[in-house]
C-alpha cells in the first residue's frame, strides 16, 4: 500500500520539473519513487523472507522520508507498519 501511494499521485508527476525549457528530473522524488520500488519488492518478499521483506521496507520507509519528507509520510507510516509486522508477527508452520 505505502509502495502504490509513493509511485501514485504525490510521486510520479512530481518527478518530472519543467525549468523554463529543459525538462530535468528530481532528484529527490527520483530518490523517493526508488525506495517505493524496493518497497514493494520488500512486501513481496514478505511471504518468503519476512525479515528480509521487513528490513527492505524498514529502509524504504526511512530512505523515502529523508528524500521526499512530508510527500512520503503516508507511504513511510504504512512502510513502517509492514516492515514491524513482518518483523515482530510470528510465521505459522507449514508442514
Amino acid at each position: 500500500m505505502g509502495a502504490l501511494y509513493g509511485l501514485g499521485p504525490t510521486g510520479i508527476p512530481g518527478v518530472l520539473e519543467v525549468g523554463g525549457k529543459i525538462l530535468g528530473i528530481k532528484s529527490s522524488v527520483l530518490g523517493a519513487v526508488i525506495t517505493s520500488i524496493v518497497g514493494l519488492v520488500g512486501s513481496i518478499f514478505v511471504f518468503f523472507y519476512p525479515k528480509l521483506g521487513g528490513f527492505l521496507m524498514l529502509g524504504a520507509a526511512l530512505v523515502g522520508f529523508i528524500f521526499a519528507f512530508l510527500g512520503y509520510l503516508i507511504a513511510t507510516i504504512f512502510f513502517l507498519i509492514g516492515g514491524i509486522m513482518a518483523l515482530t508477527v510470528k510465521q505459522p508452520n507449514t508442514e
